[in-house]
């Protein structure tokens, strides 16, 4: 997917598709959780997951199927990051987002 562009090459939305058990997420997938700005969440991610996020982002609990143009608003110079346990539709809003597994 595309990346929305910024003046922060950084910046922008990521999915991170949540595995049920901490020891099955990927490196790349803990990586951006560690340099979220923001961090968006639903109550069905192992909380476990939650806590391997950078500890001073901002961390924002919202539906699972919330629209991604709630995100979107937040990404102004920020890496967000959108913990899901369902993945997203694949055609919504694909020229602002990153997936991340």
């Amino acid at each position: 997917l595309a990346h929305k562009k910024t003046d922060n090459p950084a910046s922008g939305v990521y999915i991170v598709y949540c595995p049920n058990e901490v020891d099955l997420l990927s490196f790349r997938a803990l990586r951006f959780m560690q340099q979220a700005d923001v961090v968006f969440y639903s109550e069905s991610v192992n909380p476990l997951i939650v806590d391997l996020t950078r500890r001073d982002a901002h961390r924002i609990v919202i539906a699972e199927d919330e629209p991604l143009t709630t995100l979107i608003e937040h990404a102004n110079n920020k890496r967000v990051v959108w913990l899901k346990t369902k993945p997203l539709d694949a055609h919504a809003n694909e020229n602002h987002t990153r997936a991340v597994e």
